[in-house]
């Protein structure tokens, strides 16, 4: 298991995005909602 440190940025619209900050993996995962925690949650 890696360890990866994940960004967490509001759009303008108020949505929130959450996406990997590594380019260790040979994937990426990202997530969007309306708040942090709907963001986070796969």
């Amino acid at each position: 298991m890696k360890k990866v440190k994940a960004i967490i940025e509001r759009a303008n619209d108020g949505n929130y995005s959450v996406y990997m900050d590594t380019d260790k993996v040979g994937y990426l995962i990202t997530g969007t909602g309306t708040s942090t925690e709907e963001a986070i949650m796969l």
